[in-house]
């Protein structure tokens, strides 16, 4: 009877092929899933119920209420001390996250795609067998994401306890830190080499007051860094900056000795003064070097997020702020220090351009992590009554938690208390420890700027994170109505280059460098120089252009500042039949640039509607001013650097 046997030797092949492509393939990427095979999972296991049922260890064990914040933090801190490390550990670290794993549905669906092209390869069928078999897998797989949300959720709850304990005054609980803590604030903080160093940092009272700190990216030309940083330390001598400067990195060799000898010499020799005639002293300025490494555990992945937030944890000042080395101040820096947010809730942001930056469509997995950080990680009511946390109001951050949007702060500058945002900036370190995040915030290696307002929010340390009022805004010089499509009423400025415009004043706090960066493409200065140079016809017929306007002003700079446009914020395009713009800023890919270039509009959708953006036109005196911070910036270093 060779029948039979055909068919029993194709069945065990089926057999022993599921085996392989769901043990080895499935279990293989998610090798961390053993706990879970070993519990009983409910058929109808979902993920987002099982949220409701989060609560720390640590909660269950509660006492009554009623104890004060003191002694509820040192309660806190004592059971977290007597917790195993392993406890608090993520409990699958390098399991890697399906994000459909959130819709049953469409996570079987791919399941079965992958599973049917590898049965196909040895000559077999799907068949309910191998659909039950993944349908346990599911379950399975479900429980392990269940596991990790709660850790993130335990640990943010974790942090922002220890962080409120660590920066409190009583010098009862400072005694509470002890070498019990080590093996705790290790385990909380997993890139932290040695918990001494972080307890040395919070104690020291050596610190200057206020200073400014240039991090450098990990991820980016550093040899076009440290161009800039160079071009911008002269800026802040014309500027007659007295804040001491630190420049932070990672990796022994990224600045070497020759190179910050160099920098040191950029910002104390006298030479870069002649010819000036600014009326400026030129001063010189206190510089010094960072390398964040000897902070970092061995083995640990650097990454632009983690050299960000460890610069600015371990940094020379108690008031810091960061800028990035793209960023060219057009005022003094110190004065934001005083700014009345800034001390009431010890940090200040800058929102990005207000571009149309929700997905489309959004990304599997997207509405799920929105809900666990909003709901499940921030502040709950217990937690502000318990230990004296602040539950944030979202007045700036809905755009992202709320809205939809990807995109909010603009890192080109960023100003931090470091008594007050220690817990937040904690948070935001280690943020990127959790792979579950990554449907809704980017992870990877290069800094995501969302993590930085977002571990303060999460830090119950403020009623609200500020924000500059105003969106980032376009620099430069208005285009003539001439050059504008016929029939278009609104306002346009071009720029590669953004701008901050200061709430309280309208005055000009920063450009960034991109549209000088691009001074080196000939098309590119030949394409801005046509934006502003008028046709008209002659009596005789013939065309003539009238570029004075280009001559007034780009000729001089390419950065020339005549005036910025503040951009109307909208949620979606406005499609309209009045031939006015639909989008408050448009990519122009004409131009030649490596940067982008955009085009801002005041006048978004229909002259009838209410919400408008607004033009700030500058005297001449104060574009001279910046004028000469401009040419300053674009008077080339000789630097040699190691790339």
């Amino acid at each position: 009877m060779p029948f039979p046997l055909i068919q029993g030797s194709k069945r065990l092949r089926s057999v022993i092929l599921l085996l392989l492509v769901v043990v080895c393939t499935w279990l293989g990427l998610h090798s961390s899933i053993r706990s879970s095979h070993q519990i009983s999972i409910d058929a109808n296991f979902d993920i987002v119920r099982a949220r409701k049922g989060f609560r720390g260890p640590i909660y269950s064990k509660w006492p009554e209420p009623g104890q004060d914040t003191d002694a509820n933090l040192a309660a806190y801190w004592k059971q977290l001390s007597n917790t195993s490390p392993k406890v608090l550990e993520s409990p699958h670290a390098n399991f890697d996250l399906e994000p459909r794993i959130y819709k049953k549905t469409k996570w079987m669906v791919n399941a079965k795609k992958a599973l049917r092209r590898k049965l196909h390869d040895e000559g077999l069928r799907l068949d309910d067998s191998h659909v039950q078999d993944l349908e346990v897998h599911f379950r399975r797989e479900a429980y392990v994401v269940s596991q990790l949300e709660q850790n993130f959720v335990d640990h943010v709850r974790h942090l922002r306890i220890v962080g409120k304990l660590l920066l409190h005054k009583s010098p009862e609980l400072k005694r509470l830190l002890n070498k019990n803590s080590r093996a705790v604030m290790k385990t909380l903080i997993p890139w932290l080499k040695d918990p001494d160093l972080l307890f040395d940092e919070l104690m020291a009272r050596t610190k200057d007051e206020t200073g400014l700190l240039i991090p450098i990216s990990k991820h980016s030309q550093l040899s076009t860094q440290l161009d800039r940083v160079a071009r911008l330390i002269r800026v802040l001598r014309l500027q007659e900056n007295e804040l001491p400067i630190q420049i932070a990195f990672s990796g022994e060799n990224t600045i070497p000795a020759k190179t910050q000898d160099f920098l040191l010499k950029v910002a104390s020799t006298d030479s870069d003064k002649a010819g000036l005639n600014t009326g400026s002293s030129f001063p010189k300025q206190t510089l010094s070097f960072t390398n964040i490494d000897k902070y970092i555990r061995p083995g640990t992945a650097i990454t632009d997020n983690l050299v960000y937030f460890v610069a600015i944890i371990f940094s020379n000042f108690r008031n810091v702020a960061v800028i990035n080395s793209q960023t060219i101040p057009m005022t003094k820096i110190a004065p934001f220090f005083e700014n009345e947010q800034f001390l009431s809730e010890g940090v200040y942001f800058f929102k990005d351009r207000p571009l149309l930056s929700k997905p489309e469509p959004f990304p599997p997995g997207f509405f799920e992590i929105n809900e666990l950080v909003n709901r499940y990680a921030a502040v709950s009511a217990r937690e502000a009554s318990l230990f004296g946390l602040q539950v944030p109001k979202k007045t700036h951050t809905k755009r992202v938690t709320d809205l939809g949007f990807r995109q909010l702060l603009d890192p080109s500058m960023a100003i931090f208390s470091k008594d007050k945002a220690f817990s937040g900036l904690i948070i935001s370190s280690i943020l990127p420890f959790h792979s579950v995040l990554k449907p809704k915030y980017d992870t990877s290696a290069q800094l995501n700027p969302e993590l930085i307002w977002l571990g303060q929010e999460l830090a119950g340390t403020c009623s609200y994170v500020p924000f500059n009022p105003f969106f980032a805004s376009a620099p430069g010089v208005p285009t003539p109505p001439e050059n504008l499509p016929e029939g278009t009423l609104s306002q346009e400025i071009c720029s590669s280059s953004w701008s901050q415009v200061s709430g309280d004043d309208k005055s000009l706090i920063y450009v960034t460098s991109h549209q000088l960066e691009n001074r080196v493409l000939t098309p590119f200065k030949a394409a801005v120089r046509r934006k502003l140079t008028v046709q008209n016809k002659n009596l005789d017929g013939e065309i003539d252009f009238d570029d004075s306007l280009a001559r007034d002003t780009v000729d001089k700079n390419l950065l020339y500042v005549k005036a910025v446009l503040q951009p109307v914020s909208v949620e979606k395009a406005h499609i309209n039949n009045e031939g006015q713009p639909f989008v408050l800023s448009e990519q122009k890919d004409e131009f030649g640039s490596a940067n982008d270039y955009w085009c801002s509009y005041d006048i978004v959708g229909s002259i009838n509607l209410a919400n408008r953006g607004l033009v700030y036109d500058y005297k001449e005196a104060d574009s001279q001013k910046f004028l000469t911070f401009l040419n300053v910036w674009v008077q080339d270093p000789e630097l040699e650097i190691i790339d």
